[in-house]
């Protein structure tokens, strides 16, 4: 099987995140959402309950994003971030149980389970669009202003609303390895994978519903394996090098995948179910 990066990237031109779109690992990818302040719903009562997802608070602070170590050319150097804004982060991904009701609620088609059931299961098969397309419903649904806007060069995000979104990659990794309360652990929340994550040797090829597996230091479950999840920013290869030699050991403040040229990817994290413990 050739290795795959855990930025792992995925085709954002409306292709879902299916098995043959992520080739090796033959996994699909869900949904993890962020707010940036205190989600307060005001509940319409036109539409359909919503169920608020559980968040997390994810303090300011600053970490080494990246590895020396890991032999992925698209991760390395590390380098410093600054997360100067606290944001929340959702505890659990999304499930079968979340987007079946946006589906219903918008005339969506339901999203293929393969025969392994819906319920807790988190909700795979979505693309990039797909994903910010239900975080803008949930806010809208939940009261809240959407982080989520529309132009008409494509997709953009207010960083400043208090509505759903997708994390940016530094956010996605920071709250994975714990925050402020890291404890430098390999995986999200242990050393061993067993312990948090299904991974190819123990999810018998399929995945498996949110939070069997212990959290992380923060109480954030299924980061390292079970599936891929989204990220906001924009995909290159290059980042983490020409980051790490232009800042030097200078923190880079809450970078958001914006790079100056135009690329066609978006970034993928976590790893999955089909992956070996090393990605």
């Amino acid at each position: 099987m050739p290795k795959l990066s855990r930025r792992r990237f995925l085709v954002a031109a409306g292709v879902a995140a299916t098995c043959a779109a992520l080739e090796a690992c033959r996994s699909p990818s869900i949904i993890q959402i962020t707010a940036t302040p205190p989600p307060t719903p005001i509940p319409d009562p036109t539409q359909p309950s919503v169920q608020e997802p559980e968040m997390v608070l994810v303090e300011s602070g600053t970490f080494m994003m990246g590895t020396d170590s890991h032999t992925h050319r698209d991760e390395r150097p590390a380098f410093h971030v600054r997360i100067t804004t606290p944001y929340y982060i959702a505890k659990y991904p999304v499930t079968f149980d979340d987007y079946d009701l946006y589906c219903e609620s918008t005339g969506r088609p339901l999203l293929d389970d393969r025969g392994w059931g819906r319920g807790s299961l988190p909700a795979f098969g979505l693309s990039w669009h797909d994903a910010t397309e239900y975080c803008k419903w949930l806010s809208l649904q939940s009261g809240l202003s959407p982080a989520v806007q529309d132009f008409p060069g494509g997709t953009g995000c207010d960083f400043s609303a208090e509505g759903y979104r997708l994390p940016t990659e530094a956010e996605w990794e920071f709250a994975a390895r714990g925050g402020n309360a890291s404890q430098g652990f390999l995986y999200a929340g242990s050393d061993d994978p067993q312990e948090v994550a299904w991974y190819a040797e123990n999810s018998e090829g399929r995945p498996h519903p949110v939070g069997e597996k212990g959290p992380n230091e923060l109480g954030l479950h299924d980061l390292s394996g079970n599936v891929w999840e989204h990220c906001w920013d924009w995909y290159a290869w290059n980042f983490y090098f020409f980051t790490a030699e232009a800042f030097g050991d200078t923190p880079i403040d809450d970078p958001q995948g914006d790079y100056p040229v135009v690329h066609v990817n978006k970034a993928l994290r976590g790893g999955s179910f089909a992956c070996p413990a090393e990605e």
